[in-house]
């Protein structure tokens, strides 16, 4: 049996020595992403990356599914896992389809946000937004983005047939203003460090889904 290296094996580490100690490799899904060699190979992908799910849109085929559907009467809510990024230069992409159920277009609401967003303030990840498919997009670099719409969809009481919409909407900030009926999507976002943020790094991130909140 060979003796053990002289710098002694750190965790998940394939240790190495040239004139000082330092990590020549790590194991299987492990990184060493903080330079330190007493720790090892310290940081681990988050469960989605190790599997090979979130790495790319693709619509359907790749991203993590959140919620079919996100419900907006009454009102709904879901997380993503709290996960990271790694290695340097990885994304995690997600899909959820929120549902109109309520009342067609009158009172529906849909928010998505960091609400673990650690790192170095205001938190190393912001997301892209996109709407229907994988390149239509709705906004990028936020942390934050919430849409509502009221154009209260009608059977009756229509000057140009049945059925109609848009009576009532107030169209400021609301790109579902114009929509007849419902207002249905699919989403699809994409999180990854914010430019300045470290390369790596083991911080955390938590997605965060509703509809049909008041805001």
């Amino acid at each position: 049996m060979s003796p053990p290296p002289p710098c002694g094996t750190p965790s998940q580490s394939i240790p190495g020595c040239n004139g000082s100690c330092y990590i020549a490799g790590c194991n299987a899904t492990y990184f060493d992403v903080d330079g330190v060699f007493s720790n090892g190979c310290e940081a681990r992908p988050d469960a989605q990356d190790i599997s090979g799910v979130g790495n790319f849109c693709a619509n359907d085929g790749n991203s993590i599914l959140i919620a079919n559907p996100l419900n907006t009467t009454p009102t709904g809510e879901f997380y993503s896992a709290v996960n990271t990024i790694l290695p340097a230069g990885d994304v995690d992409w997600y899909r959820i389809w929120v549902d109109d159920n309520g009342n067609d277009g009158a009172g529906y609401s849909f928010q998505v946000d960091l609400t673990t967003n650690s790192g170095t303030a205001p938190g190393d990840f912001v997301f892209d937004l996109y709407e229907d498919n994988c390149s239509n997009s709705v906004c990028g670099n936020t942390r934050s983005y919430s849409f509502k719409t009221n154009f209260n969809y009608a059977t009756s009481g229509c000057t140009s047939g049945s059925p109609c919409g848009n009576q009532n909407c107030s169209a400021s900030g609301n790109n579902h203003c114009d929509m007849p009926a419902q207002a249905d999507s699919w989403y699809y976002v994409k999180v990854y460090r914010r430019a300045g943020a470290p390369a790596v790094g083991t911080n955390t991130y938590q997605l965060r889904f509703r509809g049909g909140y008041t805001f």
